[in-house]
């Protein structure tokens, strides 16, 4: 064997590059060099726990296929999935097997989920976690962990405790749904995880929520850099956000990307005056007071929120203005946003934010004109990602191509661009339009686009000849003889510039 394939560094590389984890299992097989190098990649990301399981002794696994509600709507109410469990304890011995390959994961899903509707899932009995624990003796399961994902249950034996290790970074928790009390598995978890792992970087709360005594278990996380939660929204948590957040130490300071999502359960349940982000704002605030330097925030928004609340939150936002450079508005999956649009000005807070560079209001349903995207321009000149618009890309929009014009001249770093527009430009704005070559990619709805298709789309050819283009209309016909002159029109821009590659 040649000298090179001695080199650690070599066989890293062509490991990293063979495709299925069949092929690595032959390549370990190959020579003792490959071994181990080979191994490494294959279980470095595990999506389901079965293949640690399959390493134990096969007398003490139980498997029953067993007919379970799937939390997964797009599957019928009654699946079949195979139940997991483990019979007996297990001697250091037996584990051997287990320890030799779960120090090589770096990623791991403790839940399996299924490829496609045909898959059958795996769940796993708590005895599964329970008894491994237990046969550890004081030992470290997966001491190279880094990225975790797991299922908190109600069950008060929950192991997370199995996963956690010196390398762990970053958890992804998904709650039993079915548990009465989120909160308390939320803040008990989140508790123990913060005080096991005191170097996690990013954690993110699938579902569940969290009060105050998860918050302020965070807030003692000296690297934690990403945080994705959804706040407590059955009482008004103001007042204990405003004493723990900026009274803690160190008080998020390393925290710049933050996720505030709404509660699962968006109807509602009270009679009180308490809506669901007014807790969020909350936190906003808190953090702002504490000085935390926030670069990247994303917030749901659900179709009852208000045009008063909408502003309480960018101004909240724009708290962070001498850091911020990425705002979103999502809307949590499963709800859809308000049918009518809401008030641009209601973003004006925003517009004090000199530094944003991406910025995505899509969920809101904001209604623009072209005379907004210049006042825009001059607030945000860095802006290089624009998303706007809304979930019915065929109604109206006060956008027209004039106003693209406008938005290729004022942002000339914009790279992404996402919006609907009505009419096209008139006769002298499509003469005089210059060409915007940073874009890459625009995504344009044209359900209202009533004039001269072709001229139109060439318009948009010449203004953006290296973007990809994805125009959406109702009407399949004016969909195909939009992109044939918008590509036509963008060949012969690209070529009058000397630019040789196609988008």
């Amino acid at each position: 064997m040649h000298s090179c394939l001695h080199i650690e560094e070599i066989l890293q590389k062509i490991a990293e590059n063979v495709e299925d984890k069949k092929s690595l299992a032959h390549m370990a097989l190959t020579c003792r060099a490959f071994y181990e190098p080979a191994l490494n990649f294959c279980w470095e990301t595990l999506h389901e726990f079965t293949p640690l399981l399959r390493c134990l002794p096969a007398d003490v696994i139980d498997v029953e296929d067993r007919e379970l509600h799937h939390p997964d709507p797009n599957y019928a109410d009654v699946v079949l999935v195979e139940l997991w469990s483990l019979n007996r304890q297990l001697t250091l011995v037996e584990c051997a097997r287990f320890f030799h390959h779960s120090v090589r994961v770096r990623t791991l899903v403790t839940e399996g989920c299924p490829k496609d509707l045909q898959d059958m899932p795996t769940k796993f009995d708590h005895t599964c976690y329970t008894i491994l624990l237990a046969s550890l003796q004081g030992a470290v399961a997966f001491p190279n962990l880094r990225s975790l994902c797991h299922r908190v249950s109600a069950d008060p034996s929950d192991p997370l405790a199995l996963f956690l290790g010196p390398s762990l970074r970053e958890v992804t928790y998904e709650y039993d749904t079915d548990a009465e009390d989120q909160n308390y598995l939320a803040d008990r978890s989140i508790g123990a995880l913060c005080k096991a792992v005191p170097a996690l970087e990013c954690i993110h709360m699938g579902t569940g929520v969290a009060g105050t005594e998860a918050i302020s278990a965070l807030s003692s996380l000296p690297s934690l850099h990403t945080l994705g939660i959804r706040l407590d929204d059955s009482n008004d948590l103001s007042g204990a956000l405003s004493r723990i957040v900026p009274t803690a130490a160190p008080s998020f300071a390393s925290l710049r990307t933050l996720v505030l999502h709404a509660p699962a359960d968006t109807a509602p349940r009270r009679t009180g005056t308490l809506i669901p982000i007014q807790n969020g704002i909350a936190f906003l605030n808190s953090l702002s007071a504490a000085g935390c330097q926030l670069h990247e925030l994303v917030v749901d928004l659900i179709c009852q929120t208000s045009e008063a609340t909408i502003y309480a939150l960018c101004t909240a936002m724009a708290a962070f203005a001498p850091t911020l450079k990425s705002c979103s508005f999502h809307v949590p999956p499963g709800l859809h946003v308000a049918s009518d649009p809401l008030n641009i000005h209601l973003l004006s807070p925003l517009l004090q934010i000199p530094c944003l560079r991406a910025f995505n209001p899509w969920a809101a349903h904001f209604e623009t004109t072209d005379a907004d995207f210049a006042r825009m321009a001059q607030a945000w000149p860095h802006l290089t990602q624009l998303t706007l618009g809304d979930q019915t890309w065929h109604t109206p929009s006060h956008t027209t191509l004039d106003g693209l014009a406008a938005i290729a001249a004022g942002w000339p770093a914009l790279d992404a661009l996402m919006l609907k527009v009505s009419d096209a430009a008139d006769t002298a704005a499509l003469r005089v339009a210059a060409p915007h070559t940073a874009l890459t990619t625009l995504t344009l709805g044209g359900g209202h686009v009533t004039r001269d298709f072709e001229a139109g789309a060439a318009f948009v050819g010449r203004l953006f000849p290296n973007a990809v283009v994805c125009f959406l209309h109702r009407d399949y016909k004016v969909m195909q003889a939009w992109e044939q002159s918008l590509l036509a029109a963008q060949r012969a821009e690209r070529e009058r510039l000397g630019i040789a590659e196609d988008p």
